[in-house]
């Protein structure tokens, strides 16, 4: 028998076991696209917000004014929707549509969170879309989106509050959401199905007759016994019986919300626009669609993700990297907060090669179709306060000229290349219409600058890396015919340069990039790479991190596991960090949807994980670690920046001391540990493997080694962890 613990489980009680650590959000803004907007049901300055990937759930107190953080115990979880329960509000229910934790339920009025997915046993039953409750007792949960391709499966319920789920209809379909009047009926969106509703709690499913049976259902909502329903073609449908018949009147939408029921059922419509109708269900005529737009609303974003009403209170959040917006005049005009939820989403940072506490960084999404706003954030003040600044635009890249700070070049997704000489005040482009994917200067020779560079005007897009030598005035090619180059580097006191690429490996120049030829890992798709005291470290789209040097190539990957994205890897003080990502691969169904900060002291035979309190783990970006007043610096993916509290404790330590050394290794069928120093009289091991999976842990005496017999281990690659009271240390073995 074994037990099985996610990756991340593991990684937060190796952290917690290791160190005492403190994660502190210095911003500007954390909450992810802010997507559901849930109103207490009876105290109206009580307000919850749940949003897209990682967006975490948040509660203000105070009517919108203030917000805080309350789902500390779920790390990276997005709340795409949340509910309350019908007669106790101390219950509450949270969906997690990139499948992290399916549902989420508090018992204190959401303070605290617990995973409540036993049952949801694949992908697509976890993700989840929606929740209607019924009772305390019995829930139904939606499956899958209608983007995407997030496939769902179908509709799940629960008899007991949550904490057992099964499947109750509907399987392999993706169903984006569900309601339940209070007559019981249950009322479900698919994708290209029509409108399904069931009048025996999930026992049978039909279609709806007044919606197209070959429509997309977008979204469903309910207020007493009123239902709005966004189709794709056919647009909202309205019942005003409980969903016994639907009206259609127009319009579309990405998201809906119903504010007043009173004369008439006020309607919102969020998505490329963002309307509002006042319905008379009583003629049921058409109602005429308005714009609520208003300056404020056009300075910041063209598209909504989602949007929540009680009476003329209303909430929106944008796809872009911004706060939230609400009115409380039904629409007419609307404010924003510099403490709401907000979604910075850090692809790359840079610090001034003069005054350390000046920091720029580039933010992914800062546009939002075709609404550009600046693309970088700065601070001068090493992260108390920060301005927006920068071309209009999706930031990729920004780099300071390492002699001369008041010039920096910036890359972006899909506007090119733009240099500033001013500080970041003004903008000139001189790359137009391209993705810039890396930018390096060459750092004794300030005015060589080499950038990744794909062609978005070409069809297929041209990949190339462009040489100046004018200090980014001009470009020419050196180099093209890969897949995407990812990364840039320059090996100190040397004409070499280095770069990483999708699916071709490693390239190298010997002449700072005039030519290039292949060097290494033919086939890999390497993320991130680093160099240090010799040897190039590389990092994989599957988590592996490879050390490369005239020796040859030696795998030393960490205990995080296979098919996590390793985005960055740093070294401070001869210690290394590598830095792992999550975000947006809830699509694949075997990828560990975690990231997280782990570090190693002796060049990777042994690794500490540092992600616990790190309640967005998600480094999205391949250059998103850095030190800021002698603590560790890192870029997230919609939580802004954080900071460790000190880096006391991460210190250099002969390899002698801490390596934990197993041999023979590979083994047969036994092994022998040689046990690190303790003052301890037992020490404690864990046998895992790949997967996440503990296959076998006992408490040993401590000596200076122990002989395991593991020959019931099937053949594989496994990490031994062994715990001696002061610290964690990491080993892989394999089994042959």
């Amino acid at each position: 028998m074994y037990k099985k613990i996610t990756l991340f489980t593991f990684s937060l009680l190796v952290t917690i076991i290791s160190h005492a650590q403190t994660w502190t959000n210095i911003g500007p803004g954390y909450g992810g696209y802010l997507r559901d907007f849930v109103f207490h049901p009876s105290n109206p300055d009580i307000i919850f917000v749940g949003g897209d990937d990682s967006s975490g759930i948040w509660i203000s107190e105070d009517g919108g004014q203030t917000w805080r953080l309350v789902s500390e115990e779920l790390p990276d979880i997005s709340a795409w929707n949340i509910q309350f329960d019908k007669t106790d509000p101390n219950v509450m229910y949270a969906c997690d549509l990139y499948n992290r934790y399916g549902v989420a339920k508090s018992i204190d009025g959401g303070e605290n969170w617990m995973a409540s997915d036993s049952g949801l046993t694949n992908v697509g039953a976890r993700t989840v879309s929606k929740i209607a409750v019924v009772n305390q007792d019995t829930l139904f949960i939606s499956t899958g989106l209608e983007h995407n391709g997030r496939t769902g499966d179908g509709i799940y319920k629960s008899t007991d509050g949550g904490q057992t789920w099964i499947a109750t209809g509907l399987q392999g379909l993706t169903c984006p959401a569900i309601i339940a009047t209070s007559s019981g009926k249950l009322i479900a969106a698919t994708q290209g199905q029509g409108l399904k509703f069931s009048d025996d709690l999930g026992g049978s499913w039909q279609n709806h007759s007044d919606v197209s049976p070959i429509d997309t259902v977008i979204q469903v909502e309910i207020k007493d016994s009123f239902i709005v329903v966004s189709t794709n073609p056919s647009g909202i449908y309205v019942s005003s019986d409980n969903g016994a018949t639907f009206n259609n009147i127009g319009g579309g939408a990405f998201d809906l919300a119903i504010g007043k029921t009173q004369p008439n059922l006020t309607i919102y419509s969020a998505g490329v626009v963002l309307l509002k109708a006042d319905y008379n269900y009583t003629t049921q005529a058409n109602p005429v669609w308005t714009f609520m737009y208003n300056t404020a609303l056009l300075q910041d974003s063209a598209i909504s993700m989602g949007i929540g009403a009680k009476n003329d209170t209303v909430m929106i959040g944008q796809l872009g990297n911004s706060q939230l917006f609400m009115s409380t005049d039904a629409g007419s005009s609307w404010t924003n907060t510099a403490t709401s939820p907000s979604a910075n989403c850090i692809n790359d940072v840079t610090i001034d090669p003069v005054n350390p506490q000046h920091i720029f960084a580039s933010l992914v999404v800062s546009n939002s179709l075709g609404k550009d706003k600046k693309c970088l954030i700065e601070t001068t003040n090493g992260g108390s306060s920060w301005a927006r600044k920068g071309p209009e635009a999706s930031g990729y890249k920004i780099k300071f000229h390492p002699d001369s700070p008041d010039t920096l070049l910036c890359g972006t997704f899909t506007d090119g290349l733009f240099k500033s000489v001013d500080g970041g005040n003004t903008w000139v482009n001189k790359r137009p219409v391209s993705w810039i994917n890396d930018i390096v200067y060459h750092p004794d020779h300030p005015n060589e600058v080499l950038i990744s560079e794909v062609d978005n005007i070409l069809n297929p897009a041209s990949v190339e890396i462009l040489k100046s030598i004018d200090g980014g005035e001009t470009f020419t090619s050196v180099f093209s015919g890969l897949n995407l180059i990812t990364k840039i580097i320059h090996i100190p006191n040397s004409d070499s340069v280095i770069a990483s690429t999708n699916w071709d490996g490693l390239y190298l120049s010997t002449d700072r990039g005039d030519n290039w030829a292949a060097y290494s890992l033919p086939g890999k798709l390497i993320k991130t790479i680093a160099y240090n005291n010799g040897s190039i470290y590389a990092g994989s789209d599957t988590g592996q991190l490879y050390k490369v040097n005239s020796a040859g190539v030696e795998n030393i990957t960490g205990p995080w596991g296979q098919l996590t994205e390793m985005t960055n890897i740093c070294f401070f003080n001869n210690i290394m960090y590598v830095g792992l990502n999550g975000a947006e691969h809830d699509r694949d169904t075997t990828f560990v949807k975690h990231g997280g900060v782990w570090y190693s002291t002796n060049d990777g035979q042994s690794w500490t994980d540092i992600s616990a309190g790190l309640t967005c783990s998600q480094l999205y970006g391949n250059n998103v670690i850095s030190t800021l007043n002698g603590k560790l610096l890192v870029g997230t993916y919609g939580g802004s920046f954080f900071t460790l509290d000190s880096l006391t404790g991460i210190t250099q330590t002969p390899a002698d001391d801490i390596s934990l050394h197993a041999y023979p290794n590979p083994f047969d069928h036994e092994i022998t540990i040689n046990i690190p120093k303790t003052n301890d009289n037992k020490i404690h091991y864990r046998i895992i493997d790949i997967e996440g999976r503990v296959i076998q842990f006992a408490e040993i005496p401590c000596q200076q080694k122990v002989t395991l017999d593991l020959s019931r281990l099937k053949d594989g690659t496994y990490f031994f962890v062994l715990y001696n009271g002061q610290k964690i240390f990491h080993q892989k073995i394999i089994k042959q």
